[in-house]
């Protein structure tokens, strides 16, 4: 099923970091030329190795940006949050998507046609700073990604994960901060390079130690400092 379109506003395109510091007068030109898009859970938003459509925002939701091998297996790059962008590398170099994203929950995309940005870009030196910002952030995410996946085990990348989990999630509570199960344990194994059951027993170790507790609908970690310090250590 397509997504649902929705015409964007200069007000949502506000929200957008990328165009936060626009005059009211491009974000009424950009809002002429942008879509916004509705997806299902584990809807494709793009396809990797598809031609770039564009620049995309995520104004609502999760998502996921992830590669998938010949076989099937699938590496997760990158957990999207609202407020989030992506898709930025083709935008400049013409070439093809570099990799896909879905949605892990009912989401909401801004998309922008790639000829707009890179008009826009042309237009606006604030636009283009905030995207070679982006740039620099992502670089330095996927390069911390290969370290943790080069020279850490499974648990102790499963441990950052959840740490950071915790950090941006999770609920305080007299118990510790608890985190929603939004993923499932593929989803979470595709995240720190792995599988299902190595990923479960990893789980288990965790719990085992006392630095988290698992529940059917909830992850507890009870000290966030003592994760990162397993994770680290």
């Amino acid at each position: 099923m397509p997504a649902e379109e929705l015409a964007a506003t200069p007000a949502m395109l506000a929200e957008v970091r990328y165009f936060q510091r626009l005059t009211l007068r491009d974000l009424r030109w950009l809002a002429e030329r942008a879509e916004v898009r509705e997806f299902a859970p584990r809807e494709l938003i793009i396809r990797e190795g598809d031609p770039c459509s564009g620049l995309f925002s995520l104004r609502r939701g999760r998502a996921r940006i992830f590669k998938t091998s010949r076989t099937g297996r699938q590496q997760a790059l990158a957990i999207l949050q609202p407020g989030d962008t992506f898709n930025e590398v083709p935008v400049f170099d013409g070439g093809a998507n570099p990799a896909s994203v879905d949605a892990l929950a009912p989401a909401q995309v801004i998309a922008v046609p790639r000829d707009a940005a890179l008009a826009l870009i042309a237009r606006s030196p604030d636009a283009a700073l905030a995207l070679l910002a982006a740039f620099a952030s992502r670089l330095r995410s996927f390069t911390a990604l290969i370290e943790s996946l080069a020279f850490d085990d499974v648990t102790r990348r499963l441990a950052r994960f959840l740490a950071h989990s915790a950090r941006t999630e999770g609920t305080s509570t007299a118990t510790g901060m608890v985190v929603p199960r939004t993923l499932t344990v593929q989803d979470i194994a595709a995240i720190v390079g792995s599988v299902r059951e190595v990923v479960t027993r990893a789980l288990g170790q965790l719990e085992g130690q006392g630095l988290i507790i698992v529940h059917p609908d909830t992850f507890v970690v009870p000290d966030v400092a003592a994760l990162d310090a397993y994770a680290n250590g």
